[in-house]
């Protein structure tokens, strides 16, 4: 798990990866209902800002064949996002819902 706190101790972000079964139902449906929803899942990262956790993301690694997407999912199931995956991985996920949210946080 990976979490990050502003400079009063104020936790920002929590990063944390799940089992595919213990992804919520909403968000399988909303994977089934791309065109990645036969794909292989590699992993998922549960994404919480600002300590809301009834508003997770989900952050899931797909693959079919040599291919790979990440995707980020909203907690109603929409898709959000989709890309390549990136390197370098951690604190990834919050920035990308950050930036789809328009909400920014101060420097730690």
């Amino acid at each position: 798990m990976d979490i990050d706190v502003d400079s009063d101790g104020k936790i920002v972000s929590e990063e944390a990866s799940i089992e595919p079964s213990a992804v919520p139902e909403q968000i399988q449906k909303g994977l089934k209902d791309t065109k990645y929803g036969t794909w292989k899942v590699k992993h998922v990262e549960r994404v919480v800002l600002d300590e809301k956790d009834s508003d997770a993301h989900f952050e899931i690694l797909v693959e079919k064949g040599k291919e790979q997407k990440e995707l980020v999912f909203a907690p109603d199931g929409r898709l959000e996002k989709e890309e390549s995956p990136k390197k370098n991985h951690k604190g990834a996920a919050k920035k990308e819902v950050e930036q789809m949210e328009g909400k920014e946080h101060p420097p730690k």
